[in-house]
């Protein structure tokens, strides 16, 4: 019996072992050296997935570091904008016969040639770090106009392509986690969406241990990859009793607490990270999201002996309100049609 794994199958499994991670079901640590010598320390040896090799790796390891939730994000392919290029428009059918009926025919291939989205180049990251998904790349012509902004809906832009603004990789994730084959994905609101897939500001600090000896407040000290977070310690007597937030900050996906001051010792906090700001444009983004929506219509067969002005459109389905208006040539072929709603 045939087995498939699908695309989305697998990046619920990268989420799951990420939430593994986030939310502490599991521990995972990195190993980074052992107590004897590498024979070539330019070419270490290849590890080998075995009980026995494991078991010895393990004995022999000098030193290793936790892997939490501030060292770990989903990935996705990185593809930059350049211009004069082809990119790819959003399909969800590549891969699908074109003729179910004919097992052995064509299947559905982008003009990357890509036969899966996981292959197919229909997102770009702009050099203002801004990623936009391809509704339509006006019938594989070259992308000469790179896209910009970051409204929540489909634009056009001057060579025919119609974008998606989706989200900007924030500055803390370009430093930590950005490569030249890689950018990282952040998803920020959402039903079941954990916590720690929000990039977002400081939510609430709560005082696990109020020290002692405190005469005056200490300074609250926010460490962390986001920026702008300010909190100010209260004093009960000569211990911390509370953490009043005074600016919240963002761009947090973790943050802990230090206490100074020259008097007393010992206090202690964890931090909470909320969502983000309701102008955040990435949360814009997923909030006005609407699913089942018509992006593009794709011609399958032009026909003959239409007229301009007289073509209806009629879209059916199981949803409402999509409108488009159909063009034709000459020789009364349909040559496009723009989706309006």
């Amino acid at each position: 019996m045939p087995i498939l794994l699908c695309n989305q199958a697998r990046t619920e499994l990268a989420r799951s072992f990420y939430r593994d991670i986030a939310n502490e079901n599991d521990f995972f640590y990195f190993y980074v050296a052992r107590t004897q010598v590498w024979n070539d320390e330019e070419s270490v040896e290849t590890p080998v997935d075995s009980v026995s090799y494991i078991n010895a790796s393990r004995k022999n390891i000098l030193m290793m570091r936790r892997i939490t939730s501030a060292d770990v994000v989903l990935m996705a392919k990185r593809y930059d904008w350049k211009a004069n290029e082809v990119y790819d428009h959003y399909d969800d059918r590549l891969g699908e016969l074109i003729d179910p009926e004919n097992p052995a025919g064509e299947v559905y291939t982008s003009a990357s040639n890509a036969t899966s989205l996981r292959d197919a180049k229909f997102y770009v990251m702009t050099d203002e770090y801004n990623v936009y998904k391809c509704i339509d790349n006006n019938n594989d012509s070259l992308s000469t106009v790179q896209p910009v902004g970051t409204g929540t809906s489909a634009f056009q832009t001057a060579d025919g392509y119609v974008w998606k603004f989706l989200f900007r990789v924030e500055t803390a994730d370009r430093i930590k986690f950005l490569t030249p084959d890689y950018i990282p994905v952040r998803k920020m609101s959402g039903v079941g969406i954990p916590l720690y897939d929000v990039n977002g500001r400081i939510d609430d600090i709560v005082v696990t241990d109020g020290g002692s000896g405190y005469t005056s407040p200490p300074t609250v000290i926010i460490h962390g990859d986001g920026a702008g977070a300010v909190a100010t310690a209260v004093l009960s007597g000569d211990s911390v009793v509370d953490v009043t937030i005074d600016n919240a900050g963002n761009g947090y996906t973790f943050a802990y607490i230090d206490f100074e001051s020259s008097s007393g010792s010992g206090a202690a906090a964890s931090v909470s990270l909320g969502g983000l700001d309701s102008n955040t444009p990435q949360q814009d983004v997923e909030s006005a999201a609407v699913s089942g929506t018509v992006d593009r219509i794709d011609i399958i067969n032009s026909g003959v002996d239409y007229i301009n002005g007289d073509i209806i459109v009629a879209i059916e389905g199981d949803g409402q309100g999509a409108e488009a208006v159909a063009v034709s040539n000459d020789n009364g072929e349909i040559i496009s049609i723009s989706v309006t709603d």
